[in-house]
């Protein structure tokens, strides 16, 4: 049967399952181990806290894993080091979710490990440790962080945070306390708080406290190359916190060596992009998602005008390796007077000469907002809703459909270029699919496909044509404009 395999080098286990605990005591000899706690179950009699401590006591045999993901667990004063201690001879990844009751990091060192993840938020003010985990890992290279912050809302009723009672569950269902963890065998080598679940937390007041994490990494992980950071949404808010950009700009000047940045955030400032721009010697993959908060009603024009001038700061510095570039937007772009003079600027100007010869792929979206993108991606136009009348540059004003100059860079597009991909998906950005030749977006409101779009610059004109000046991308080979991704043919295609 399954509980008799001895020689398995992977496994994923989930609290209370009664395989879990048989195949952990059967393969001391694992190597990577999803390790589930217990979420929202509850230790309401001795039987089943004699059960945890039966799991964790199989947990602290295993000295071989260079892979741990767990998630789940309150794992008590000590455990969690003691856990990490006896494998750090060997492991290299590790990945922490909702762990709570970490309170010291004292004596732990992790030599090899090269990958970390770290989920904080909900339980931070019970493991106030992990913002130092870093410290104990001097060949860090890949950092993760998820979470809210700072604020996290109270879960929905249908997603309970861990330790609540899940919905219907009666009153009868009580947390076990210290009085029973007391009845713990001394022969245990079990903390007497090594059962705690986690409790029913209000939203933390502690933050998780990024620019000592900054510091921690400067100081301690001089290998550090990849920093990526994602928005909690476990809590099914779409509100959830973001890093302020000092705090990104903290984390990118913490990482001398950094390769890869990666980051949710509500707003594009200055002081971030002065940080990119001091790693342009480095950088290789920078991805950026602006998304919704709930403070988004305040944001003033001023806020999405400066964003756009720091896009343009991003075309026009010399990442010398950048490959790969991606500026996403999830907001609705207010498209003011002062926005769309910025726009026209970002369009119409050059991309740097470094940029020229390094960029292999690119994706904007969001940024041109509710505006109809033609063939060929060189070439964009953009329609507003405006009181003027039809811009005397527009084919419609002058009464031809297309310019022997426009055919000309059509077809010239169409030779060089494929759509490989088209249509909705799981994202804010309604889309269209192609016709025959072409390829035409009819934005919407960014909420969904075919809603009108109701222009807030009301002498803006109707039509403008813009040149994103694609072809100075000598290694551009993958393309996305809001949903439609294009891809370079090969030579002689």
């Amino acid at each position: 049967g399954p509980f008799h395999c001895k020689n398995l080098v992977e496994l994923s286990t989930v609290y209370g399952q009664e395989w879990s605990r048989e195949l952990i005591i059967s393969n001391p000899g694992l190597r990577r181990l999803a390790w589930g706690g217990p979420f929202s179950r509850r230790i309401e009699t001795l039987e089943q806290l004699r059960e945890w401590e039966q799991e964790l006591k199989a947990v602290l045999v295993l000295g071989n894993l260079d892979q741990l993901s767990t998630s789940g667990f309150s794992l008590g004063e000590g455990i969690f080091v003691k856990v990490l201690t006896n494998n750090a001879s060997r492991l290299r990844k590790l990945a922490v979710s909702t762990v709570a009751g970490v309170t010291s990091l004292q004596g732990l060192e992790l030599p090899h490990v090269v990958d970390l993840h770290v989920t904080f938020g909900a339980t931070t003010d019970s493991a106030p440790a992990l913002v130092d985990l870093v410290r104990c890992c001097p060949k860090l290279q890949h950092l993760s962080l998820a979470g809210s912050k700072p604020h996290r809302p109270n879960a929905p009723m249908h997603h309970p945070f861990m330790g609540q009672p899940l919905p219907n569950n009666n009153n009868n269902n009580i947390h076990h306390n210290n009085n029973i963890n007391n009845t713990n065998n001394n022969n245990n080598n079990i903390p007497n708080n090594a059962g705690t679940l986690l409790p029913s937390p209000a939203p933390p007041n502690d933050e998780f406290d990024m620019m000592r994490l900054a510091q921690n990494l400067a100081e301690c992980c001089p290998d550090l190359v990849s920093i990526v950071f994602s928005s909690d949404k476990s809590n099914m808010v779409q509100s959830q916190g973001f890093l302020t950009s000092a705090e990104c700009a903290a984390l990118v000047r913490s990482a001398p060596r950094l390769q890869n940045f990666v980051a949710e955030i509500p707003v594009l400032e200055d002081g971030l992009v002065s940080a990119l721009m001091s790693r342009q010697e480095t950088l290789q993959s920078l991805r950026l998602y602006l998304k919704k908060t709930e403070l988004e009603h305040d944001t003033t024009i001023v806020d999405r005008a400066r964003e756009m001038r720091c896009v343009r700061l991003l075309k026009s510095t010399a990442f010398a390796r950048l490959e790969h570039l991606c500026l996403k937007w999830d907001v609705d772009l207010a498209d003011h007077q002062e926005e769309l003079q910025q726009l026209d600027m970002f369009v119409e100007e050059p991309w740097s000469h470094a940029l020229t010869m390094s960029l292999r792929k690119l994706e904007i979206a969001g940024l041109f907002g509710r505006r109809e993108m033609s063939w060929p991606p060189t070439m964009m136009t953009l329609q507003l809703q405006g009181s003027s009348g039809l811009d005397r540059a527009s084919p419609a004003a002058q009464g031809d459909s297309s310019s022997p100059q426009e055919e000309e860079q059509q077809q010239q597009a169409s030779e060089k270029w494929e759509v490989i991909s088209t249509g909705e998906r799981t994202s804010p950005f309604p889309s269209r699919p192609p016709s025959p030749g072409a390829v035409h977006l009819q934005e919407g409101n960014g909420r969904g496909p075919g809603r009108e779009f109701d222009s807030s610059c009301k002498d803006a004109n109707p039509e403008q044509t813009m040149f994103l000046h694609i072809e100075s991308l000598l290694e551009l080979r993958e393309l996305s404009l809001n949903t439609v991704d294009y891809r370079r043919k090969p030579h002689g295609a």
